[in-house]
């Protein structure tokens, strides 16, 4: 596959085992608020090593968890009654509605009630104030946390190195692949990019970044006199491409880069020397050892290993 020469980041040594641990229910407990769909997130990324010099800290945080998951059953159980209720309505309805069928629906409704009477019985239970606030739990962790503060968003980038957002962002208190919080349009611009050790390589004044470690090669989109503008830095925070285009995505060949949105051509991963001029609609494949570059009126022009023009041709329907 063609590749341009371009710089390799060193991969880090570091042996600790950092994790990042999401005290977004903590956070919440603590907040007193009630809308669990639109909690503040929170995360902190946690030395192993240290926090299990704090043992009675794993003992507060498990009571808290166990305590918070028996708020929760009691808050869900009513709705699930409730649902049952409309189930065991509709169910005796229908056998009103056929007398035919009330034997054959007549052991399934017996079952549904005894269901519904249970679901109190079995699962709530009384509580009272949580055994260790968890305000205090989570003072306790951020004093140890690696830079003793917490992120509304990260990614692992590699390299040892995260994307972590200081602003804020909101979403579910346990959060999955299909609730992704949101964060607010003032707070878009406030990625930077971190090491394990808490130390910003790259100042948080930027959209959500996107990593190639392979390559040294962080791509970051920001705001320049008022538009939004992509450019990327090496993995030790120094500018590679400049933020003079509208966009950028990473190929084995190049950089592919307009300056309008409309225009797209191939720079040169570490000094955006021109490749190929910025003139077609985008990037068809760079799969072998040419590229192929989509033109406007449905052809396709094809590049060799030295970006040379070497034929035309139709793209596949």
């Amino acid at each position: 596959m063609m590749s341009v020469a371009c710089l390799t980041a060193t991969a880090q040594t570091d042996e600790r085992e950092i994790n990042w641990l999401n005290v977004t229910v903590l956070h919440f407990a603590a907040s007193g608020s009630t809308d669990r769909s639109n909690a503040l997130q929170q995360y902190l990324l946690i030395d192993n090593a240290v926090i299990e010099q704090h043992p009675e800290l794993n003992e507060r945080l498990e009571t808290f968890r166990e305590e918070y998951t028996q708020r929760v059953i009691n808050q869900v159980v009513p709705e699930a009654e409730k649902l049952l209720d409309e189930s065991l309505e509709q169910l005796r309805k229908v056998m009103k509605e056929h007398p035919e069928l009330a034997g054959q629906l007549k052991e399934q409704l017996k079952e549904a009630e005894a269901q519904r009477g249970k679901l109190t019985a079995e699962h709530v239970k009384e509580v009272g104030n949580y055994t260790y606030q968890p305000a205090d739990i989570l003072k306790a962790l951020t004093d140890i946390a690696v830079n003793k503060r917490a992120y509304s968003a990260y990614k692992d980038l590699g390299n040892g190195l995260y994307g972590v957002l200081t602003g804020t962002s909101f979403g579910p208190v346990d959060p999955d692949a299909f609730n992704k919080p949101q964060i607010p349009d003032d707070q878009k611009f406030t990625w930077g990019v971190m090491n394990k050790d808490g130390a910003m390589v790259i100042e948080p004044k930027y959209d959500e970044p996107f990593g190639h470690p392979d390559n040294d090669f962080i791509i970051l989109r920001t705001l320049q006199g008022g538009k939004e503008m992509e450019g990327a830095k090496g993995y030790d925070g120094r500018q590679i491409v400049p933020f003079i285009y509208t966009s950028i995505a990473y190929f084995p060949a190049g950089l592919c880069v307009s300056k309008d949105g409309t225009n797209y051509g191939l720079v040169d991963h570490t000094n955006t020397r021109v490749l190929i001029p910025m003139k077609y609609r985008n990037v068809w494949s760079n799969y072998d050892d040419t590229v192929k570059m989509s033109r406007f009126d449905e052809q396709l022009d094809v590049y060799d290993a030295n970006f040379k023009l070497i034929r035309t041709e139709p793209a596949p329907n």
